[in-house]
């Protein structure tokens, strides 16, 4: 997933009280306009669901308090997670991998918000209505796209929990034949139970996501709202980036490069030499960012294809498992066992599609100054815990 989360609940609903003061007001109205929302509408249902947007931003940048008490409470849910990470290293590998992707993502987060804190006053003078609105769509996208990927791996957890209750069951009455042992019972109870919660988990994270977009969107929630999913990436995209004409571009629109530029000095050599210095600093922090951005972007792709080839292989094998089903050569026990690997390979496969999306959208926004606060990598993965 980069399963990948960037903010939890009450995180993601803090930035939406902030950036979304207006649309909750307006809700009822729009949410009978915007009953479908869809990746590429964002933009529009942000505008028609946050009327009052450049007030909001600006009561957002001039709010001190409120971004430190966001930076606090995401710092301390970090190091949750990075104690989480390290105390099933040894036990739950996988767990503890996708407890450090969000502990990584949470950094990235942080990274921006303290950016935004420390540069508040100039940000604010340039900000246009555009770059504002802007703003709001990179996190309703990061949002949007968390919540798809929540959605697809509580399906595919809530398969491998069936499989693994009917697996607890068959060992039950293998046990009460003498055929299983008390281990193999236990081994098939705590199986079902770790199933059982990781779904639980992934559908609850599915629900506060869903609840976070709508809320900044200005959306009422009912049974009539329908969140649609996230484009496939063209991958050739990635290859026709020219990355040096993308990164002079980032540089000269990194905000704490125009800061750097913009700043008056005292009128000697001394000062001179200090704006320079400045400049020079912030011009290369902008290219190592931008870099990274890039980086990341290859990354995922090389995830992607991987996820990809591992979805293939295991389609072949869920499709000979379907034909010794149907010629009565499997147990349902097999079967369920042969669907929830299928349908766990392609979660992987679709959550990563999702994220190489989302990190080149967040690498595009990059280039024209605006920071996403890392890519969806690990951003719907079980967040709230």
């Amino acid at each position: 997933m980069l399963l990948k989360k960037i903010l939890s609940k009450k995180n993601i609903r803090a930035f939406a009280a902030v950036l979304a003061l207006s649309a909750m007001t307006i809700a009822c109205s729009i949410s009978a306009f915007a009953e479908t929302v869809e990746y590429d509408n964002l933009k529009e249902l942000l505008i028609a669901g946050s009327a009052d947007l450049q007030a909001a931003t600006d009561s957002y940048y001039s709010n001190v308090e409120k971004l430190n008490s966001m930076i606090n409470t995401i710092n301390e849910e970090r190091q949750q997670y990075v104690l989480q990470a390290e105390l099933l290293k040894d036990d739950d590998r996988t767990a503890a991998s996708e407890y450090t992707s969000e502990a990584n993502q949470m950094g990235k987060t942080l990274k921006t918000l303290r950016k935004q804190l420390s540069n508040q006053t100039n940000i604010k003078q340039q900000l246009s209505v555009e770059k504002t609105v802007n703003t709001y769509l990179i996190m309703a996208q990061s949002t949007m796209v968390s919540y798809n990927q929540a959605v697809l791996n509580a399906d595919a957890k809530a398969k491998s929990y069936q499989a693994a209750l009917t697996t607890y069951q068959n060992t039950l009455t293998r046990a009460s034949a003498g055929m299983a042992t008390e281990n193999d019972v236990t081994t098939a109870y705590n199986n079902m139970l770790l199933q059982q919660n990781e779904m639980k988990q992934y559908k609850q994270n599915a629900a506060d996501l869903r609840e976070s977009l709508l809320a900044m969107l200005g959306i009422t929630d009912s049974a009539d709202v329908t969140i649609g999913t996230v484009p496939d990436l063209d991958l050739s995209l990635i290859d026709a980036i020219d990355f040096e004409a993308d990164k002079a571009k980032a540089i000269v629109a990194d905000s704490d490069v125009k800061n750097a530029r913009n700043n008056v000095v005292v009128a000697n050599s001394a000062g001179y030499e200090l704006r320079f210095d400045n400049i020079a600093d912030e011009e290369s922090s902008a290219e190592v960012d931008i870099t990274d951005a890039y980086n990341q972007l290859l990354a995922e792709r090389v995830s992607f294809e991987g996820a990809q080839a591992s979805y293939q292989a295991a389609k072949l094998t869920y499709d000979g498992a379907l034909r010794k089903k149907q010629a009565g050569m499997l147990t349902e026990a097999g079967w369920q066992s042969a669907e929830a690997t299928y349908l766990q390979a392609y979660a992987q496969y679709k959550t990563a599609a999702m994220s190489i999306f989302q990190t080149y959208s967040n690498y595009k926004w990059q280039v024209i100054g605006l920071s996403s606060g890392g890519s969806a990598g690990g951003s719907a993965g079980m967040g709230s815990r």
